[in-house]
């Protein structure tokens, strides 16, 4: 899956790279103290593209587009919300050979809790989230819906004004037995 994100950092630092402290929630530092998103309010805008390998039996491609937003709620504590837009084209009918498409929609929340300290921020999120699926073979229309959830690892390194965020994660129904 290739996957490409904007993010837009929406900071309440000021232009010198003073921290600028808040009366009713943690201080934003500024983003040239704390490069990188962990701490800071955001929204971000992405889209991937799947192209599953016709070799092991499929042939779907699909893309997958949402928007999600982040804010600090505490120090070393961000919570999330977003939305996602999952669309796999090309199946096909094992009765008639006609092709379908299956559609899902997905809203979810997460909280990450990082190291708040400078420098290199190790971090975990664990989210949770409802997904419904819309898909149609022939004239036959299939709706399903379920709970999600999400694990995620990483670390946020700091590079100058950049951040380089390397990361790993699991989704998966709330179903018994599930595949991920």
């Amino acid at each position: 899956i290739l996957t490409f994100a904007v993010a837009a950092l929406l900071l309440a630092a000021t232009s010198q790279g003073q921290t600028t402290p808040m009366t009713t929630g943690p201080a934003s530092p500024s983003i040239r103290d704390n490069p990188g998103v962990l701490g800071h309010s955001y929204g971000d805008l992405h889209y991937s593209w799947a192209d599953f390998h016709r070799d092991r039996g499929l042939d779907a491609d699909g893309f997958i587009a949402g928007l999600s937003g982040n804010a600090p709620i505490a120090r070393g504590v961000d919570l999330g919300l977003g939305y996602n837009y999952y669309r796999e084209n090309n199946h096909r009918n094992p009765f008639t050979g006609s092709p379908y498409d299956t559609r899902y929609h997905q809203a979810a929340t997460q909280a990450t809790f990082y190291s708040p300290a400078a420098g290199l921020k190790p971090f975990v999120t664990g989210g949770v989230g409802y997904q419904w699926s819309r898909g149609d073979i022939q004239s036959l229309r299939t709706d399903d819906h379920q709970w999600v959830w999400s694990a995620i690892g990483g670390a946020e390194i700091p590079f100058g004004a950049f951040a380089l965020t390397p990361r790993v994660g699991y989704t998966d129904t709330m179903h018994r037995g599930s595949n991920g």
